[in-house]
């Protein structure tokens, strides 16, 4: 939970599902880096970067976030499944 206030303190971006990959990537490498500084644990990174999802990415979310008893999504995996959703491919 500290870690919650501590993001949402610094004003973290949110991503509302829209389809341009600049706003996508973005959002991504900045809330890596948030979670970093903050020294997140993995165990709550995908729950705290989805968090801050807004309109489309937050429907997204309730469809495919892990459902009671399954195992929680990696970052990687979450990452994946926004890449696909999205068809956008790593931006180097």
């Amino acid at each position: 939970m500290e870690i919650l206030v501590k993001l949402l303190k610094l004003k973290s971006p949110t991503f509302d599902g829209a389809q341009e990959l600049l706003q996508y990537e973005h959002w991504k490498r900045k809330i890596e880096g948030l979670l970093e500084v903050l020294e997140c644990p993995a165990n709550y990174m995908v729950k705290l970067a989805a968090h801050l999802f807004k309109k489309d990415a937050c429907f997204l979310w309730h469809v495919v976030k892990p459902k009671e008893g399954e195992a929680p999504l990696t970052l990687a995996q979450f990452k994946g499944l926004l890449d696909e959703k999205y068809n956008f491919k790593e931006v180097k």
